[in-house]
C-alpha cells in the first residue's frame, strides 16, 4: 500500500515539474530501487558538482564581463579582488530564498530566466543564421567548415536553395 501511495504521489508531482522534479519525485524513485543510500549519495553528490560548476561559470563570465569595462580598468580592479567583490554581493543576494517566499522566488526566476531568455537566445540565433548566410557561397562554406555528411550538407543546401 506504501508503494502505491508513493507512486501516485510521484505521479502527481511529476506532472507539475520544477524543483519537486530533483527534490521530490527523484528521491522517492530512489528509495523505491535497489540499493538506495548509494543511488541516493551518487545523485546529490552530481547535483551538488553541478551546482559548485555552474557557480564557478557563472563567475567567470560575469567577472570577465566586467573586468573588460572601462570601470574597471579605470579604477584598476584587478581579477582576485573583482572575484572576491562578486562572490560576496552573490552571497548576500542569495539570502532572500532563505525565507519563507524563498521557493515562489526562485520559481519565478527559473520561469523567466530560462524559459524566455533561451526563447529570446533561440529566435535570435535563428535570425542571425539567416541574416548573416545569405550568399550561396558563404552557405557552402559553413557548411563545409562544420563537417557534415555529405547527405546532411546536401539536404541543407537543397531546403536553402
Amino acid at each position: 500500500m506504501k508503494q502505491l501511495k508513493t507512486k501516485l504521489f510521484v505521479k502527481n508531482i511529476y506532472s507539475k515539474g520544477g524543483f519537486e522534479l530533483a527534490f521530490v519525485t527523484y528521491p522517492a524513485g530512489i528509495a523505491m530501487s535497489y540499493a538506495p543510500n548509494l543511488w541516493g549519495i551518487l545523485f546529490f553528490g552530481c547535483l551538488l558538482f553541478l551546482g559548485i560548476d555552474s557557480a564557478f561559470s557563472m563567475i567567470i563570465a560575469f567577472t570577465t564581463v566586467i573586468e573588460d569595462a572601462w570601470f574597471a580598468k579605470r579604477w584598476k580592479l584587478n581579477k582576485p579582488v573583482l572575484t572576491a567583490i562578486v562572490c560576496v554581493v552573490g552571497f548576500l543576494l542569495g539570502f532572500i530564498y532563505l525565507f519563507d517566499t524563498g521557493y515562489f522566488l526562485m520559481d519565478i526566476a527559473d520561469h523567466y530566466l530560462s524559459d524566455w531568455c533561451l526563447m529570446l537566445i533561440g529566435f535570435v540565433q535563428a535570425v542571425a543564421c539567416g541574416w548573416f548566410i545569405r550568399h550561396p557561397t558563404k552557405r557552402r562554406e559553413w557548411v563545409s567548415s562544420l563537417s557534415f555528411s555529405m547527405i546532411c550538407a546536401s539536404l541543407w543546401l537543397s531546403h536553402w536553395e
